[in-house]
């Protein structure tokens, strides 16, 4: 469904464009390696953040974002447990 073209007629209106806004991310997120780090990919995903949620989600996640270890890598982060006690979380 979000890597072959959509049958033709088969979705339309609200349920399409959340379809090709969902594969757009996808396809965007295709390209990146579990050993990219943060300090990589950051701006990356304030991009699609804007695009899926509007710019004042985008400008919490870069808060957030600079809070965390810039060389931590996306698999860490994901396997990491991120709380407020931690003094550099995802690294």
């Amino acid at each position: 469904m979000f890597y072959q073209r959509l049958p033709s007629g088969v979705f339309t209106g609200l349920a399409l464009r959340a379809l090709d806004r969902a594969r757009s991310v996808v396809n965007q997120l295709s390209t990146w390696q579990t050993g990219d780090t943060l300090g990589q990919r950051t701006a990356d995903i304030a991009g699609i953040m804007t695009g899926v949620f509007g710019a004042q989600v985008a400008q919490a996640w870069q808060t957030f974002a600079a809070k965390l270890h810039p060389g931590a890598t996306l698999v860490f982060c994901k396997r990491s447990r991120v709380n407020d006690s931690d003094a550099r979380p995802c690294g």
